[in-house]
């Protein structure tokens, strides 16, 4: 029989929000791109908008604890599948991240950040009140390694970076010793010019260099954050206009419709325009924050955490690098920037928060 408390703790505000963004986001992404020929982008959007509330649809359909039942399965389904990249995979802008089913493109890293919520929660979970240890902290670091290493070696620096905060955040709320947590930041440093000389790539590197003065290559690794802070800068109190951007329209600045499109917001809708979309964006936090604290376990609250942590450091470092605080990643911004596997993976995240909000009362 089908409880009615369900639907009377659904938050409807929280899905105005979402779907209030992503209106936004396709609005732009056609300013962005209407000067290109053929331009389909804002279409595609539309359909991975329906296709992203349909698979939101399915997640609050089916009680969280289902999911973390299925976490390691599904886990292990796309590690299959991010090695199958490896050897298979098209190459489509330098990585290979893209499975090619022909009427359209998957990519199994953004889906991976849904499942190593899942995964993570439900491991750690399972050890109640305890604090995380070295050992603890250690099994869901490897839970967390082995996909972060295959997508670094697509390579796909910036997808596998967003990782980290879903783990991050899911041990800091479990509970985690001062001693142990410095322990590892010790570690970190240690290992960190390692990483530096013998992992990163020297265009990697030259993206963090330039961050300091981008001026000093403007034509080349410093380009995009250059123009950037002009698009910024020409919207001053109240922007261009929509569709009245130079910046995109004339195509000097690069990804416009995906990783910068807040630099087209910015310069269209100007400081005021910018400030509401960050409102919106602290609004979809605060009910976040909400939900975790009012879930009925830990294994909703540690979900809907990976959730939040996961917005943040999209909002954070996407905007950052936009502003020119942070270097270029790639890292697209959640329900704005074109991409049908991250519109889809995004609202299935927040689906999963909607699912535990709804089923806080159900005994």
């Amino acid at each position: 029989m089908f409880d009615r408390r369900l639907v009377a703790n659904f938050d409807w505000a929280l899905l105005l929000l979402l779907v209030s963004l992503s209106v936004i986001g396709i609005v732009f992404i056609y300013s962005a791109t209407r000067e290109d020929t053929l331009n389909t982008y804002y279409f595609s959007q539309v359909i991975w908008l329906c296709l992203a509330l349909t698979a939101m649809l399915v997640v609050i359909s089916i009680d969280y604890h289902f999911f973390g039942l299925i976490a390691p399965a599904a886990y292990g389904i796309l590690v299959l599948m991010l090695l199958y990249l490896l050897f298979f995979g098209k190459e489509i802008s330098g990585a290979k991240s893209w499975i090619d089913l022909g009427f359209f493109k998957i990519q199994p890293s953004e889906l991976m950040k849904f499942v190593l919520i899942l995964v993570l929660s439900r491991f750690y979970e399972k050890f109640g009140d305890r604090h995380i240890t070295i050992g603890t902290f250690i099994s869901g670091a490897c839970i967390l390694g082995v996909p972060m290493v295959l997508v670094l070696l697509q390579p796909d620096l910036g997808t596998a970076l967003t990782y980290i905060p879903i783990f991050l955040g899911i041990i800091l709320i479990t509970g985690m010793r001062m001693k142990t947590l410095m322990v590892f930041a010790l570690i970190f440093a240690l290992i960190a010019p390692v990483i530096w000389i013998y992992v990163m790539e020297d265009y990697q590197k030259r993206r963090i260099t330039t961050l300091f003065n981008p001026e000093a290559d403007p034509l080349g690794a410093g380009y995009q954050i250059v123009q950037s802070k002009i698009a910024i800068g020409s919207g001053q109190v109240f922007g261009r206009g929509i569709t009245m951007g130079t910046q995109s329209r004339l195509k000097f600045l690069p990804e416009h419709h995906t990783d910068f499109i807040v630099a087209v917001i910015s310069e269209e809708t100007g400081f005021f325009g910018s400030l509401m979309i960050l409102l919106l964006y602290l609004l979809l936090c605060l009910r976040l924050f909400d939900t975790a604290e009012t879930a009925r376990d830990r294994l909703g609250m540690y979900m809907v955490t990976g959730v939040i942590s996961i917005l943040v450091f999209h909002i954070l470092v996407n905007i950052g690098m936009v502003v020119g605080m942070m270097p270029v990643t790639g890292i697209p911004i959640p329900l704005l920037s074109y991409g049908g596997s991250s519109m889809i993976s995004s609202f299935m995240a927040f689906g999963l928060a909607l699912n535990v909000r709804m089923r806080r009362m159900v005994n």
